[in-house]
């Protein structure tokens, strides 16, 4: 009997072949299961091992029920086998259920949202991970559910159609098959503390879950650095051709809603069962949940499209739009300048020749010929504008065409001095406190950050300040002072940028004569107004040195 039947399914298989189809036997997850208990207890180990080892060491929650991930893992495998979730078509399998359950216990959200839910799988793994959550499961389609969880809301409408989610620690889980960065921008907007995504498929792997085009851009392309801007990708599925075009500056402005991200590991394998893992993703405040000028608040999402506008057109043509630069980089120019650079910065450069430096907003290159002429060997530069990029390449090979913000927040411990000449005040104010904070994490210990910005205590501040239509803010070295220690720094110093008086030129000495009588003017008429002299930096633009201790 068993003979005829393999017999006739062939049969029938040549001939569903030119329609593509096959008849196949249907078989669930663990229907041939592990049962020696030596080896058993192995895989159990091995599992609560790697989850657990995760779960500890991730900061992307706070872990607010501790557990010992192995026995987790042992019940959770004994409910599953009773459960009819175990088919491989459609749906997560055991190693991403389990990582929502494990996750759902660790975090114990007070709200968790379950957009697309398919089976129903995905709600009883998050249930029984947490069980005192109030839970709502979305799908435009709730046909297929094979089992409702008691006290799990089903809701037949996309998720975002709930404007209010009672509840301080929330949890969201995505697998809805729509585009990822827009579920992204929605979950920042929703005040969401950890969201996972599925079927999170690279640049290189999306066609399966593609869906034409509307799902994407997927996670991963949000993180791909390699992804250039215009970039198209072109595929294949069902006999159609598709296509998808990349957008830098949207990629990028929905990189900086994360504050951290992960793909869990792949627990799947441990059992022979193949499935892509989730990616966690831990969110940026929205600015409803934030306060005013706190460190992560941010512009909401509209807004930081509309800049990255703007920016994006004034920046592709930087340097022969707005600073007239040749496109050949001028050396005797940049020793000019070095010589200016060498009184300015004096004090402030590293010892050690081989100081891992970084100059952001580096422009066409004048910082980092200053320093490669100093004998330093190890040398970053970073800029928005791609002519820019260019032409500081001539100077120094390693210079990135990228936002200052990504570069410093995935670069942490890394650089004895970051130097960021005419950028803070390009910076929206979120985006000023989060640079900050950023560039502190991506300092050694003992690290100095070193900026250059108009001066609006300078009589010609205002002058330099609105000299670029992209500058947003303006500091003086008090305030700039303030933010600095609110972001850990110390020994902060500010500096002006005058002529010097002695060896430099006679030209020099006698501008610095006269400055010097400036100076003193204002420091009298400080002093009339307002009963001090202020902070005796009065150039259009001053430097300031901060360390991290």
């Amino acid at each position: 009997m068993r003979n005829l039947r393999r017999v006739s399914g062939r049969g029938v298989n040549r001939a569903f072949r030119p329609l593509r189809l096959e008849l196949t036997t249907l078989t669930n997850d663990f229907d041939s299961p592990l049962v020696s208990p030596r080896h058993l207890d192995r895989m159990f180990h091995e599992i609560g091992r790697t989850s657990g080892q995760w779960v500890s060491n991730q900061d992307m929650f706070h872990v607010r029920r501790a557990f010992d991930a192995e026995i987790e893992v042992r019940n959770f495998f004994v409910d599953y086998l009773g459960w009819p979730f175990r088919s491989p078509q459609g749906g997560s399998r055991f190693g991403n259920l389990l990582w929502l359950n494990l996750l759902a216990k660790a975090q114990s959200p007070d709200v968790i949202v379950d957009s697309g839910t398919f089976a129903g799988a995905s709600a009883w793994a998050l249930a029984w991970g947490a069980p005192g959550a109030r839970i709502r499961s979305y799908a435009l389609d709730l046909s297929q559910l094979i089992y409702r969880v008691p006290g799990v809301e089903y809701v037949e409408h996309d998720w975002t159609s709930d404007t209010k989610l009672e509840g301080e620690v929330r949890l969201f889980y995505f697998d809805d098959h729509v585009d990822q960065g827009q579920r992204l921008i929605e979950a920042v907007e929703r005040d969401c503390d950890l969201a996972i995504f599925d079927d999170d498929f690279s640049v290189l792997s999306l066609v399966t879950m593609a869906h034409g085009g509307s799902g994407l851009p997927k996670i991963s392309f949000i993180l791909d650095e390699k992804l250039q801007d215009g970039e198209l990708i072109e595929w294949i599925a069902g006999g159609k051709q598709y296509a998808w075009r990349a957008k830098r500056v949207d990629l990028d402005r929905l990189r900086s809603l994360i504050a951290k991200t992960d793909r869990l590991p792949d627990i799947s394998a441990l059992v022979g069962l193949g499935q892509l893992p989730y990616r966690a993703l831990a969110l940026k405040p929205s600015p409803s949940k934030t306060k005013e000028g706190h460190p992560n608040s941010l512009p909401n999402p509209g807004e930081l499209m509309m800049a990255a506008s703007y920016r994006d057109r004034i920046y592709e043509k930087y340097s022969s739009n707005f600073q007239d630069l040749p496109p050949i980089f001028d050396v005797e120019a940049g020793r000019r300048w070095g010589k200016a650079y060498r009184r300015f910065l004096r004090g402030w450069t590293p010892v050690r020749k081989d100081a891992a430096i970084v100059d952001f907003a580096c422009g066409g290159g004048k910082l980092l010929h200053f320093f490669k002429e100093q004998g330093y060997s190890n040398l970053q530069g970073v800029d928005l504008s791609p002519e820019q990029v260019q032409l500081a390449r001539q100077v120094v090979t390693a210079v990135h065409h990228e936002n200052a913000l990504n570069f410093l927040e995935r670069n942490p411990g890394a650089f004895d001095l970051i130097a960021g000449f005419d950028v803070i005040e390009h910076f929206h104010k979120p985006e000023v406190l989060r640079f900050l904070d950023a560039a502190f994490a991506a300092l050694k210990p003992g690290g100095r950050l070193i900026l250059q910005t108009p001066d609006a205590e300078s009589p010609w501040g205002t002058l330099h300040r609105y000299n670029d239509f992209t500058h947003e803010v303006c500091f003086n070295p008090n305030a700039l002072t303030r933010l600095m220690n609110l972001s850990g720094f110390l020994n902060i110093e500010a500096r002006e940028t005058g002529p010097a008086l002695w060896g430099h030129s006679l030209r020099s000495t006698l501008r610095a004569a006269v400055w010097q009588l400036f100076r003193t003017v204002f420091k009298i008429w400080n002093l009339a107004e307002f009963g001090n002299i202020g902070s005796g930096v009065f150039t259009r633009v001053f430097l300031m040195s901060a360390v991290k201790r």
